[in-house]
């Protein structure tokens, strides 16, 4: 894999079908914000506009749309990896 995470998540996209979504899974939501889920399953989310729905959680990994680090929901997240796929060679 490429020695950085950018390079490392598109090239997991690449080679990989569909993932299911879970806890520590690295995501893009259907506005094309990459986000690291940080709970298993589906939770219940109240949105901006005050509707509620159910959609996986975790954090913003990019400042796109918000701030890194900031809430981040998708109700159908194309997973690109897991945090577990990713490890140090030789450390």
């Amino acid at each position: 894999m490429s020695g950085n995470l950018g390079g490392a998540i598109a090239e997991a996209g690449r080679s990989v079908e569909a993932r299911k979504p879970r806890k520590g899974s690295l995501a893009f939501c259907s506005i094309g914000c990459l986000g690291l889920i940080t709970e298993d399953g589906l939770q219940e989310v109240t949105y901006r506009d005050g509707n509620e729905g159910m959609a996986y959680i975790g954090i913003h990994l990019t400042d796109k749309a918000a701030p890194a680090g900031s809430a981040w929901s998708s109700r159908k997240p194309k997973v690109v990896g897991h945090t577990d796929d990713f490890h140090q060679e030789g450390g």
